[in-house]
């Protein structure tokens, strides 16, 4: 299947559901990434913050964990003329707000450098079954991805499983290492 129509068919069903399912659907994606998930307080998780008008997953929850946990967190600001993703250190006391294109960010970033990231938590519209992702074509996280240690472990959170294999794999498309549904995990080598 092609990413242009895997897009557009999963826009559409994360439209379709009700707000309430993707509050329970991201609360047990919440659940599910951190049950047999050591917590890592050396280092920073970068983690993406939902658009709750485009019904992403929220990560709200996953994050306040993470800072129950003792973890250090960093969300991405981008860069609209380099089309890259720079980290920025995300604490309680972060103002959010949402960018011109309706992307929450930090608005007084504090940076952190690549090479303190130890895990991504990555946004996707969809995911095959050997860890190729879809997401809204713009090859932000892409190229984050490719700029990070291998050692990284880049892990997609999904409200839906998997879809058909992606068959228009692009050389600078960087796979996930796991991803993880409202039901499962899924681990990709």
């Amino acid at each position: 299947m092609l990413k242009a129509n895997i897009r557009k068919e999963f826009i559409l069903r994360r439209k379709a559901l009700p707000n309430t399912e993707i509050i329970k659907r991201s609360e047990n994606v919440t659940q599910i990434a951190l049950r047999d998930h050591r917590i890592d307080t050396n280092g920073y998780y970068h983690i993406f913050l939902s658009i709750k008008e485009k019904k992403e997953l929220d990560t709200w929850p996953l994050i306040k964990i993470l800072w129950q946990q003792g973890a250090q967190t960093v969300a991405p600001i981008t860069n609209f003329k380099t089309k890259t993703l720079e980290n920025a250190r995300l604490t309680l006391e972060t103002i959010v707000k949402a960018n011109k294109r309706g992307i929450p960010e930090p608005i007084a970033p504090d940076p952190v450098d690549n090479g303190q990231i130890h895990t991504v938590f990555v946004p996707l519209l969809a995911f095959d079954p050997v860890g190729h992702r879809v997401g809204y074509g713009g090859g932000y996280y892409d190229k984050l991805l490719a700029d990070l240690p291998d050692h990284v472990a880049k892990i997609g959170l999904s409200l839906f499983e998997p879809c058909e294999p992606i068959d228009d794999i692009l050389h600078t498309d960087i796979s996930l290492d796991m991803a993880v549904t409202p039901d499962n995990i899924y681990q990709f080598s």
